[in-house]
């Protein structure tokens, strides 16, 4: 597809030839460079691969139809009669070209028969009468929202300014080609960088030089919610000298380069909204109002700049020898017009990064408590954890959670307990140091990170101001709250390790009832050792082949049949025996023994299953991907290498297990890796799933295959109403979701009946089997079949 700017300009002729920028003769040179500046800005702010741009000929607006048949071909269209729903005012969208079937027949542009996006904006005079056609067109379909549309307009007014102040000029008194020179000037500095200064400081320098005046300002228009104005300095010439002079600058700088004080001859171009000019200052009585310490002016021109019909700026020359004229200021017109784009992109930059901050601020802090949440928690949370290890300082990492506060939405409505959230928001801000962190996780559970302590007295003090009464709307609430606590360098852990055990402390102490907090117990010295240890004695037995997998059985409750198996890596340990994962795998974290062992399991994993297809056996491996190894930039390339050679049928059935803290740390990511296995033809499944705390979003937004409950569920089912009404949320939601669901830990009998009645899908755990070596698990499985194990569930 061709990709460019194309500035045209029809002359009404059987064959009018389309010029392309640099070429267009055609045209007035400064209203080509003109338009070429413009188009450029489009093709930049929206990000598009070709920009159309049609200006009226001696018979109106005609556009290019860039036939095959008859090269260079014009045909008139009225925008606004094809009847598409996405079209509104002069603007007409089509995101995705696709959607529309009839779109090659009526938009003629078969040169660009790759197009996925277009948008065309008809740019109208104030008489109504057409007098331009911007056409944008994109490989690939695009999101034209609010924004953009918006954009879109102000790029009409600016043509359309443009166009209208085409005068006759003779025996101009700037040069043609000194002027198009700065404008393309300021076009490069324009579009090269965000930073807008040096284009005003660079575009003000060029006018003073142009016009040979000795001072100027470039400025921005600005109207507060009263309708009063002022001026926003943007780029000044010259530094003062005198006393006063030097006392106003600073004046200015400290209201931030704003003239607040526009009834003088400084302003009268912007209240009056055309060009001001004073032959001789000192006897103007519009001078009186200058601010004291103003440099001292023999003749003065303003010049306002316009957006549509609304004035955005100024440029004030002053001091020029020979005086100003009218005719002066409409030869600088073009400039004025660079000044005006350059002030509608910075407020469209400005307006760009309030909206982002405040999207930002909604993603990262609470809106209720305004407490940092979301990945702003994540951030200062990590830097918490960070700067603890940095400074080799305790880190005391408590969560708390307000009891049966479901209790208070249900009966009293959720407009009371969002003010009681509040105000114990603000009860914990206050009774910590402004150095802890006070953030907000999900629904009633808080997080209080205390540097430099581990102090129970104040553990208690944080439960205390949250049972404390709290009055609203003449009624007393009278709460407690529970709360887990890890402590670090004793739990020596990473940040989201120590989260999920100051998770498990919380739960411990709402079982051990109300009020109460429980801290999480590590040895840190045993564990530092004990990794270094580990680490040393991974790597040689990875080179002498000491690791292997075990195999545990899933059963399938609904037909009783072996599933497949979870594959469990083993590490036999020439001194010390066989070891279970958990005695080793720890210490891998953030190493590059994660992605090494990591990539063994698979290697092995996926020869068991070619073993399987060999002897006609159906059986599936899970397999546990570590969340570093599986968020790797190489993960998914590794994968394919390992599968290069492996059927379809194989790849189904093998099943990748992620934690669910992969998510946490990087659910974008995850999405795409998740989407990547998919492509490979590889099951993926969550693990661990009810142990994080942002579980229902992995539901919507993670495409995984599979949901494992975690077992720490599941073992206290039985007992704990808490944990059988996670367990059956779970599989409904699962189901509601179309997951498979999988419940590890089933040790009992009872459990697997239970699980059974709940619909759950499969089930794994030490009521069936152990995990085994190969052949020993193939030998368990082959007898096993569905009428043994429906007699076993009565």
């Amino acid at each position: 597809m061709k990709k460019g700017i194309v500035v045209s300009r029809s002359l009404g002729s059987a064959n009018p030839e389309a010029r392309i920028e640099g070429q267009t003769d055609c045209l007035d040179p400064l209203l080509e460079s003109q338009l070429t500046v413009i188009a450029t800005l489009a093709q930049h702010s929206f990000g598009v691969d070709t920009v159309l741009l049609s200006v009226p000929g001696t018979e109106g607006l005609w556009i290019n139809s860039e036939s095959e048949s008859a090269s260079g071909h014009f045909t008139y269209r009225d925008v606004n009669t094809h009847g598409q729903s996405n079209c509104s005012d002069r603007i007409c969208v089509i995101e995705d070209t696709l959607n529309v079937p009839a779109f090659s027949e009526v938009f003629l542009i078969s040169d660009y028969s790759e197009t996925r996006f277009y948008a065309e904006l008809a740019v109208s005079a104030p008489n109504g009468v057409q007098i331009a056609l911007v056409r944008l067109i994109h490989s690939q379909p695009k999101r034209f929202g609010e924004q953009p549309r918006k954009m879109f307009q102000l790029l009409g007014n600016i043509i359309s300014n443009t166009l209208q102040n085409q005068v006759p000029r003779q025996q101009p008194s700037i040069e043609t080609p000194s002027l198009v020179q700065s404008i393309s000037q300021t076009q490069d500095l324009f579009l090269n960088s965000t930073d807008c200064k040096p284009a005003y400081n660079h575009l003000l320098k060029n006018i003073l030089s142009l016009t040979n005046s000795q001072m100027g300002l470039i400025g921005e228009v600005r109207q507060n919610q009263q309708g009063e104005f002022s001026l926003k300095i943007l780029a000044l010439s010259g530094e003062p000298q005198c006393p006063h002079g030097i006392a106003l600058l600073q004046g200015i700088q400290n209201e931030g380069m704003v003239f607040k004080q526009l009834d003088n001859l400084l302003g009268a171009a912007v209240s009056r909204g055309k060009v001001v000019i004073s032959k001789n200052v000192a006897a103007d009585s519009k001078q009186v109002g200058l601010p004291k310490g103003h440099p001292a002016m023999t003749t003065y021109m303003g010049i306002p700049v316009f957006s549509g019909q609304s004035v955005t700026g100024l440029i004030g020359l002053a001091n020029r020898p020979e005086g100003y004229t009218e005719k002066l200021a409409e030869e600088l017109r073009p400039l004025s017009q660079a000044v005006g784009m350059l002030v509608e992109r910075q407020k469209l930059h400005v307006e760009k990064v309030h909206s982002i901050r405040r999207m930002e601020r909604a993603r990262n802090y609470d809106h209720l408590t305004c407490l940092p949440s979301g990945p702003m928690l994540t951030k200062l949370f990590r830097r918490e954890v960070r700067e603890t290890i940095k400074w080799a300082r305790k880190l005391s990492v408590c969560m708390i959670d307000i009891d049966d506060f479901k209790h208070i939405n249900d009966q009293y409505g959720h407009a009371i307990g969002d003010e009681i959230l509040k105000t114990i928001a603000g009860r914990l801000k206050r009774a910590v140091r402004s150095k802890d962190l006070v953030a907000k996780l999900r629904g009633d559970e808080f997080l209080v990170t205390l540097r430099g302590m581990d102090s129970p007295s104040v553990y208690r003090r944080l439960l205390d101001v949250i049972s404390e009464p709290i009055t609203i709307s003449n009624q007393a609430f009278v709460l407690s709250a529970s709360m887990g606590v890890t402590v670090y360098p004793q739990d020596q852990s990473e940040p989201d390790t120590l989260l999920r055990h100051s998770s498990h402390a919380l739960y411990e102490a709402k079982d051990s009832g109300k009020g109460r907090f429980v801290t999480f117990d590590v040895s840190v010295h045993q564990a530092r050792q004990e990794r270094i240890r580990i680490l040393e004695d991974i790597e040689s037995s990875l080179e002498r082949s000491h690791f292997q997998l075990f195999y545990q059985p899933k059963i399938n409750f609904r037909s009783g049949i072996v599933e497949g198996f979870e594959a469990l890596i083993r590490w036999n340990h020439p001194k010390h025996g066989l070891l279970m994962p958990n005695e080793f795998l720890g210490a891998t974290e953030l190493t590059k023994y994660e992605s090494l062992l990591g990539d063994f399991v698979i290697r092995t994993a996926l020869s068991a299953l070619q073993q399987f297809e060999a002897n006609h056996q159906n059986y599936t491996i899970s397999i546990n991907i570590s969340p570093n190894h599986f968020l790797d930039s190489n993960f998914v390339s590794a994968l394919q290498a390992h599968l290069r050679g492996c059927s379809t049928q194989l790849r189904r059935r093998l099943v990748l297990e992620v934690l669910e803290s992969t998510a946490m740390e990087d659910l974008g990511t995850a999405k795409n890796t998740v989407k990547a296995c998919h492509a490979l033809g590889v099951m993926v499944s969550l693990d661990d799933f009810g142990t994080g705390f942002s579980s229902l979003t992995y539901f919507r937004d993670l495409p995984v295959d599979e949901i494992k409950i975690d077992k720490s569920f599941v073992i206290g089912m039985l007992d704990n109403p808490s944990d059988r009404v996670i367990v059956e949320s779970i599989i409904s939601l699962s189901k509601r979701f179309n997951r498979r669901v999988v419940a590890e830990g089933v040790e009992t009998k009872a459990l697997a009946q239970e699980l059974r009645g709940l619909n759950c899908d499969f089930g794994q755990g030490y009521y069936f089997s152990v995990p085994r070596p190969l052949e020993q698990a193939i030998a368990w499985a082959d007898p096993f079949s569905a009428p043994l194990f429906k007699n076993e569930m009565q």
